[in-house]
């Protein structure tokens, strides 16, 4: 699905996924550097953008480009296999820095939270990721176990409510309102 409108913060926009998009996509998630947390991509830009047509039709799922104030494609971020009051959140791949890369996590599960009212997301992490996993504990993600994909890949997996994320996200939005601009 698309949500017709720019999610605003201080240092980051999230905006809707087009299909201008898939040739920057492709490139930040076949960078090696990024690549290694993610599950392989193997796709051609036309591949990409039948799928990104695909995910615009999807009422189930909601994909953002992570862009600076300077308006430069950052990253992606995205929510989806939104059922009822529960959803994924996923597909988070960033050029950016600390700072650029929480506000982004923040303003998605704002918009998880508050627009779409769900009420609790499912997160899964690999273990190697620890800037990833520190981000998600912080917001109030809450590890419940551990698994492998089907390379063997170690992985976490747990829970984010809207009510853990309301009391730990506190702390990085006064960290991230302390920072001057």
């Amino acid at each position: 699905m698309v949500y017709e409108g720019i999610l605003e913060g201080r240092f980051v926009n999230l905006r809707p996924v087009t299909k201008e998009d898939a040739e920057f996509i492709l490139e930040i998630r076949n960078n090696p550097e990024i690549s290694k947390f993610l599950p392989s991509l193997n796709a051609t830009v036309d591949q990409q953008q039948s799928w990104i047509d695909k995910q615009r039709n999807d009422i189930n799922s909601y994909y953002f480009i992570i862009e600076d104030k300077t308006k430069m494609r950052i990253g992606t971020t995205s929510v989806y296999n939104i059922i009822e009051n529960h959803a994924e959140v996923g597909r988070f791949c960033s050029f950016g820095n600390s700072i650029q890369n929480s506000e982004a996590a923040l303003m998605l599960d704002d918009f998880i939270f508050q627009k779409l009212g769900i009420n609790y997301l499912d997160i899964w992490v690999y273990k190697d990721n620890k800037s990833v996993l520190a981000l998600n504990k912080g917001l109030g993600c809450v590890w419940e176990g551990e698994g492998e994909d089907e390379k063997g890949i170690p992985y976490l997996y747990g829970t984010l409510t809207k009510e853990g994320f309301d009391i730990k996200s506190q702390k990085i939005r006064d960290n991230l309102s302390k920072i001057k601009i």
